[in-house]
């Protein structure tokens, strides 16, 4: 892995038809959901899916991303069940990386950017992460310390190219995601959020709020915030 630390410039959709169709993995041996990026792509392959400025990815897009992202994680080692840390402000790239560790299978763990040292080196350990990612538009500070933290933190750019892994089903028991509680009362404290949780929060906003294939939803929290 190269040990250049510059971040890779943000790049545009290239391609703007549906993604390559891939084997799906064995069905599942209990409950379990279908990768909804991918499902999403089956669907409607040119809805527009993830808006950033003047950038519009489709649901193909984003697919076509994803699955990009997933082969560089695959070839890097990463593995369903690792516990992934993700660190970066919001952005189109952070989203397509946080999809891309759903489709290996792995734990994402987002980071606050702007955490002093010692909360990011206690964060890691708590969380029991086995490698870091960083993000578009990750601050120079935060990337020199992380890379002091984990030699091997790195965009996910800068990981070996890979062909992407079949479509894998999320089993609903297992976890996608652990969190940092604000730690306004002591230390923050990891919660972790399965496949379930996700997905019936999902269903139950749908039930309360109304879901429309023309509605557009505001990212206005950071993507590590509960």
């Amino acid at each position: 892995m190269t040990s250049d630390l510059r971040e890779p410039p943000l790049r545009a959709p290239r391609e703007r038809s549906a993604a390559q169709p891939l084997p799906a993995s064995p069905g599942p041996t209990g409950e379990a959901v279908p990768n909804p990026v991918w499902s999403t792509c089956l669907a409607r392959p040119k809805h527009p899916t993830l808006v950033s400025g003047d950038l519009v990815w489709s649901a193909g897009d984003l697919a076509t991303a994803v699955q990009r992202f997933a082969g560089r994680l695959a070839a890097a080692g990463v593995h369903p069940g690792d516990r992934v840390a993700l660190c970066g402000p919001p952005s189109p790239s952070y989203a397509i990386a946080l999809h891309a560790l759903g489709w290996v299978g792995a734990t994402a763990v987002p980071l606050d950017p702007n955490a002093p040292r010692e909360e990011l080196a206690r964060n890691l350990a708590v969380a029991g992460v086995s490698r870091v990612l960083l993000s578009h538009g990750l601050g120079a500070a935060t990337r020199e310390v992380l890379r002091e933290l984990d030699p091997e933190a790195a965009f996910v750019h800068q990981l070996p190219l890979g062909p992407a892994p079949a479509e894998r089903f999320w089993p609903l028991e297992e976890p996608r995601l652990v969190l940092f509680t604000s730690g306004s009362s002591g230390e923050p404290t990891p919660v972790e959020l399965t496949t379930g949780q996700l997905v019936f929060s999902a269903f139950g906003s749908a039930v309360r709020l109304g879901h429309d294939p023309g509605d557009r939803w505001l990212a206005c929290l950071p993507f590590h915030h509960v």
